[in-house]
């Protein structure tokens, strides 16, 4: 499948240590990476990149600035023989709230267009990002998706998904929603998503990073001095424990803000799934 990693601060860290060990496993993972690293509002963005999102129409409330979009770094090859990667590794990479991928290909081809994470820009300038380790085997709500993304990834169906409802809510609303009214919007999202599907996802929007896995020990959490930190597998010796499953968290400057209700849905590997990834693996 893919690994996942991300960080939520009170304050610019360095990051590069783990961001090494973490694009370390590309062995395993060949088939390409991603790297976002959101604004520090009092700074501005500390890293250049390349990217091409999606733009979709938004509620038309307060235009975004333009330093709240993302940088992102992908590319469709093995991250270990990235030059510009080990070029920006060297440099060191410091922030606030990051979001990393490295990707084994199950859905799509290798492709750049197929790389995570997958960022989606409302018309007036709002950003939504998102990576995802696991499978959609069936939600038909995401077919209508298949249209109107960039790739093909069943990942960045969900994102568009996210981004849908939210439009469909302000619009409803007449106003931009509240913190508290995108948690719950998505939070109920996730639970019908969930049955019969793998959802270990890191959703970034407005200064939250949104954490949500439905499979045991598969995605880890490390909290620190103001930042907590998440991957697929522990980065470093100190403790590390399982993020809570089956339920959506809410986590801004290192804290956490939400917790959502146990939807009940848990995901475990089984042999009419495998058959259905070794198939589309072997048609990449």
């Amino acid at each position: 499948m893919c690994e996942l990693f991300a960080v939520s601060a009170d304050h610019s860290i360095d990051i590069t240590g783990w961001l090494r060990t973490f694009f370390s496993h590309s062995d395993r993972h060949p088939h390409g990476y991603g790297l976002a690293v959101f604004p520090q509002h009092e700074h501005g963005p500390e890293h250049g990149c390349e990217h091409g999102e999606h733009e979709i129409e938004g509620f038309a409330g307060k235009h975004a600035d333009a330093d709240e979009r993302p940088e992102i770094l992908r590319e469709a090859v093995k991250a270990s023989r990235s030059e510009t990667l080990t070029a920006l590794l060297a440099k060191g990479v410091a922030a606030r709230t990051a979001i990393a991928h490295i990707r084994r290909a199950t859905i799509g081809n290798v492709e750049l267009s197929n790389c995570h994470p997958f960022v989606v820009r409302s018309m007036d300038g709002r950003f939504g990002t998102l990576a995802h380790n696991g499978t959609i085997f069936s939600y038909s709500p995401l077919n209508i998706y298949y249209y109107k993304q960039l790739g093909e990834t069943d990942s960045e169906r969900i994102l568009l998904r996210l981004m849908d409802l939210l439009l469909q809510k302000e619009r409803q609303l007449g106003r931009e929603a509240t913190p508290g009214e995108r948690f719950s919007l998505w939070e109920s999202e996730f639970g019908k998503m969930a049955p019969g599907n793998k959802l270990n996802i890191l959703f970034h929007y407005a200064d939250t990073l949104y954490v949500h896995t439905n499979c045991e020990k598969t995605l880890y959490m490390r909290e620190g001095d103001g930042f907590c930190v998440f991957a697929t597998v522990p980065l470093d010796s100190c403790p590390w424990k399982p993020v809570p499953m089956m339920r959506l968290l809410a986590f801004e400057n290192g804290c956490l803000t939400e917790c959502g209700r146990c939807h009940g849905c848990s995901y475990v590997d089984n042999i009419e799934d495998l058959k259905f990834l070794y198939m589309a693996y072997a048609g990449l």
